[in-house]
């Protein structure tokens, strides 16, 4: 049985522009091989954090765009950014770059990214597919056979297939093509993740589901809003942020 972790235990801790957060509009949290994490904001750059204080980082201080999306460690030691207003970059721990490759990595709407293991990070945005190989940018976009929407989430599954979330469609890579596995006209769109079971898990408006080889299977938590995000932490496990009904972890 499937349920949601109570999240009320333990002590909590809230940040905000008193304590030197740039930004309360918050999209993703990431951390590099330092230990420091870096919290994505909509509108004011990048922040990170040592555990004590905030450093803010925006254009004035190299960051690519001030509207980032993710943050994401890569196996280099490298932690890349993806930005709505300024393409990709990433952070060696003392400056910021801009990937080689397909003019697309430095000029296009990203919002999400995803470690495949292999030595590739998977990038999306809007009218943005495509993956970092090293420190270059490779655009998929003409594999295409319409212009991709605003992409809300990238998972890689067991079998080496990478899925992407877009605002109207499921979409499936397998190193070669792509596949439409799904359409919907639901305005928050799709969300998409794996867990540490290698399970595919699928979001869209209130529904979650478990994918399987023959389409997804409903598993009813309590989600009572749309579903914003899925994300798996380092444990393996998935976490749901909704837009109205807080988030919660599946624990089973």
């Amino acid at each position: 049985m499937d349920s949601a972790s109570d999240l009320t235990d333990g002590t909590w801790r809230a940040y905000s522009a008193v304590g030197g957060l740039s930004s309360l509009f918050c999209e993703h949290i990431g951390q590099d091989t330092d230990g420091f994490l870096w919290i994505a904001t909509a509108d004011s750059g990048a922040c990170r954090f040592d555990g004590d204080e905030f450093q803010s980082f925006t254009r004035e201080e190299g960051l690519c765009g001030n509207q980032v999306f993710s943050a994401l460690p890569d196996s280099g030691g490298r932690l890349w950014l993806a930005t709505w207003d300024g393409g990709l970059c990433w952070h060696d721990g003392r400056d910021f770059h801009v990937p080689a490759g397909d003019a697309a990595g430095r000029e296009g709407a990203f919002t999400f990214l995803c470690d495949d293991g292999n030595g590739r990070i998977w990038c999306g945005g809007h009218n943005a597919v495509g993956y970092l190989e090293g420190e270059s940018f490779i655009d998929l976009t003409p594999l295409l056979d319409a212009e991709p929407a605003n992409c809300q989430g990238i998972a890689c599954d067991r079998e080496g297939a990478v899925w992407f979330a877009l605002h109207n469609q499921l979409i499936r890579f397998d190193g070669r093509r792509f596949f439409v596995e799904e359409e919907t006209s639901k305005s928050m769109g799709y969300k998409v993740a794996v867990d540490g079971e290698g399970q595919l898990w699928i979001g869209s408006g209130n529904v979650l589901r478990r994918w399987g080889t023959s389409g997804g299977e409903r598993v009813d938590v309590g989600v009572s809003a749309a579903i914003r995000k899925l994300q798996v932490d380092r444990s393996g496990r998935l976490w749901v942020s909704t837009m109205s009904a807080g988030a919660f972890c599946l624990d089973g």
